[in-house]
């Protein structure tokens, strides 16, 4: 699954510049992975603080990544 939203994410943000890579990045990750997971994590009763550290990671793995192929 990652591969395929890194790759959709790559085919969307290359040659647009690092900054709006960044962006695009985190608002996929805000806007498309994090309401996802927090259905998830509700549904099987787990911590809101497990899901902000999950969550987390991903905002920031999104955010990174549209950074790199940005460039």
């Amino acid at each position: 699954m990652h591969f395929i939203a890194l790759s959709a994410l790559a085919a969307v943000v290359s040659k647009q510049g690092s900054l709006n890579g960044f962006l695009y990045g985190f608002f996929i990750a805000v806007l498309w992975i994090v309401p996802a997971m927090t259905g998830t994590y509700l549904f099987a009763n787990r911590s809101l603080k497990l899901l902000a550290i999950d969550s987390g990671m991903y905002i920031v793995l999104f955010s990174i990544s549209g950074l790199v192929f940005g460039i």
